[in-house]
Protein backbone atom coordinates (compact mmCIF):
# COMPACT_ATOMS: atom_id res chain seq x y z
CA UNK A 1 0.00 0.00 0.00
CA UNK A 2 2.87 2.31 0.85
CA UNK A 3 4.50 1.69 -2.55
CA UNK A 4 1.28 2.44 -4.42
CA UNK A 5 0.88 5.72 -2.58
CA UNK A 6 4.51 6.67 -3.27
CA UNK A 7 4.20 5.78 -6.95
CA UNK A 8 0.97 7.79 -7.28
CA UNK A 9 2.51 10.80 -5.57
CA UNK A 10 5.65 10.69 -7.72
CA UNK A 11 3.72 10.31 -11.00
CA UNK A 12 1.31 13.10 -10.05
CA UNK A 13 4.23 15.40 -9.19
CA UNK A 14 5.97 14.55 -12.47
CA UNK A 15 2.80 15.28 -14.44
CA UNK A 16 2.31 18.63 -12.72
CA UNK A 17 5.94 19.66 -13.17
CA UNK A 18 5.86 18.66 -16.82
CA UNK A 19 2.71 20.71 -17.37
CA UNK A 20 4.30 23.76 -15.76
CA UNK A 21 7.58 23.32 -17.60
CA UNK A 22 6.02 23.17 -21.04
CA UNK A 23 6.87 19.53 -21.66
CA UNK A 24 4.68 17.69 -24.16
CA UNK A 25 2.87 14.75 -22.56
CA UNK A 26 -0.38 14.63 -24.49
CA UNK A 27 -0.65 16.30 -27.89
CA UNK A 28 1.19 19.42 -28.83
CA UNK A 29 0.27 23.05 -28.79
CA UNK A 30 1.31 24.96 -31.87
CA UNK A 31 1.59 28.69 -31.21
CA UNK A 32 -0.03 31.00 -33.76
CA UNK A 33 2.19 32.25 -36.55
CA UNK A 34 2.49 36.00 -36.12
CA UNK A 35 3.92 36.41 -39.59
CA UNK A 36 0.95 34.86 -41.36
CA UNK A 37 -1.18 37.46 -43.15
CA UNK A 38 -4.81 36.83 -43.92
CA UNK A 39 -6.20 38.52 -47.00
CA UNK A 40 -9.74 39.73 -46.56
CA UNK A 41 -12.16 42.08 -48.17
CA UNK A 42 -11.10 45.70 -48.14
CA UNK A 43 -12.75 48.08 -45.75
CA UNK A 44 -15.57 50.00 -47.33
CA UNK A 45 -17.49 53.08 -46.35
CA UNK A 46 -21.22 52.69 -45.72
CA UNK A 47 -23.57 53.98 -48.38
CA UNK A 48 -24.09 57.75 -48.47
CA UNK A 49 -27.91 57.83 -48.34
CA UNK A 50 -27.65 61.44 -49.56
CA UNK A 51 -27.40 62.83 -46.04
CA UNK A 52 -26.68 66.51 -45.62
CA UNK A 53 -26.13 68.60 -42.51
CA UNK A 54 -29.17 70.48 -41.19
CA UNK A 55 -29.54 74.12 -42.18
CA UNK A 56 -30.44 76.92 -39.77
CA UNK A 57 -34.05 76.57 -38.71
CA UNK A 58 -34.16 72.86 -39.53
CA UNK A 59 -33.70 69.99 -37.14
CA UNK A 60 -35.15 69.34 -33.73
CA UNK A 61 -37.98 71.60 -32.69
CA UNK A 62 -37.55 73.64 -29.51
CA UNK A 63 -40.79 72.31 -28.02
CA UNK A 64 -39.49 68.78 -28.35
CA UNK A 65 -36.26 69.77 -26.56
CA UNK A 66 -38.14 71.45 -23.72
CA UNK A 67 -40.45 68.43 -23.36
CA UNK A 68 -37.43 66.16 -23.14
CA UNK A 69 -35.80 68.40 -20.51
CA UNK A 70 -38.97 68.28 -18.43
CA UNK A 71 -39.12 64.48 -18.62
CA UNK A 72 -35.46 63.85 -17.88
CA UNK A 73 -34.48 66.63 -15.48
CA UNK A 74 -37.84 67.55 -13.99
CA UNK A 75 -37.50 71.14 -15.20
CA UNK A 76 -40.57 73.20 -14.33
CA UNK A 77 -41.90 70.74 -11.75
CA UNK A 78 -42.18 71.83 -8.12
CA UNK A 79 -39.89 70.07 -5.67
CA UNK A 80 -41.42 67.15 -3.82
CA UNK A 81 -42.39 67.95 -0.23
CA UNK A 82 -39.98 66.74 2.43
CA UNK A 83 -40.84 63.36 3.84
CA UNK A 84 -41.35 63.37 7.65
CA UNK A 85 -39.21 60.24 7.94
CA UNK A 86 -36.33 61.96 6.14
CA UNK A 87 -36.60 65.01 8.40
CA UNK A 88 -36.63 62.79 11.49
CA UNK A 89 -33.57 60.87 10.29
CA UNK A 90 -31.65 64.08 9.55
CA UNK A 91 -32.42 65.43 13.02
CA UNK A 92 -31.44 62.17 14.75
CA UNK A 93 -28.12 61.92 12.90
CA UNK A 94 -27.27 65.56 13.54
CA UNK A 95 -27.11 66.45 9.85
CA UNK A 96 -29.10 69.64 10.45
CA UNK A 97 -26.32 70.95 12.74
CA UNK A 98 -23.49 71.04 10.24
CA UNK A 99 -20.28 72.77 11.27
CA UNK A 100 -19.78 75.88 9.11
CA UNK A 101 -15.98 75.68 9.50
CA UNK A 102 -15.69 72.04 8.41
CA UNK A 103 -13.93 72.89 5.15
CA UNK A 104 -11.23 74.91 6.95
CA UNK A 105 -10.72 72.13 9.50
CA UNK A 106 -10.38 69.47 6.81
CA UNK A 107 -7.93 71.64 4.88
CA UNK A 108 -5.79 72.12 8.00
CA UNK A 109 -5.84 68.38 8.76
CA UNK A 110 -4.87 67.60 5.16
CA UNK A 111 -1.90 70.00 5.39
CA UNK A 112 -0.72 68.26 8.56
CA UNK A 113 -1.04 64.85 6.90
CA UNK A 114 0.86 66.02 3.81
CA UNK A 115 3.62 67.50 5.97
CA UNK A 116 3.96 64.18 7.83
CA UNK A 117 4.07 62.24 4.55
CA UNK A 118 6.90 64.42 3.23
CA UNK A 119 9.14 63.65 6.19
CA UNK A 120 11.76 61.00 5.76
CA UNK A 121 12.32 57.92 7.86
CA UNK A 122 15.17 59.48 9.86
CA UNK A 123 13.15 62.60 10.77
CA UNK A 124 10.18 60.51 11.90
CA UNK A 125 12.40 58.32 14.10
CA UNK A 126 14.16 61.37 15.57
CA UNK A 127 10.83 62.97 16.49
CA UNK A 128 9.59 59.68 17.88
CA UNK A 129 12.63 59.32 20.14
CA UNK A 130 13.32 62.94 21.10
CA UNK A 131 10.00 64.72 20.52
CA UNK A 132 9.98 68.06 18.74
CA UNK A 133 6.80 67.79 16.70
CA UNK A 134 4.95 70.77 18.18
CA UNK A 135 3.69 72.00 14.80
CA UNK A 136 1.41 69.04 14.09
CA UNK A 137 -2.07 69.33 15.53
CA UNK A 138 -4.49 66.52 15.89
CA UNK A 139 -8.13 66.65 14.84
CA UNK A 140 -9.17 66.96 18.49
CA UNK A 141 -6.95 70.01 18.99
CA UNK A 142 -8.35 71.62 15.87
CA UNK A 143 -11.94 71.03 16.97
CA UNK A 144 -11.25 72.67 20.36
CA UNK A 145 -10.07 75.91 18.73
Amino acid sequence: MKHILSFTLISLTAALLTACGGGQIIGSKAPPDELAVIEGPSLALPPDYDLRPPQDGEGVEESLVSDTDEMVFGVGKPAAPADPADSWLLKKTGATKADPRIRAKLTQEQKVIQKEEKKGWFTKKKEELFGGNEEAKTAEELSQE
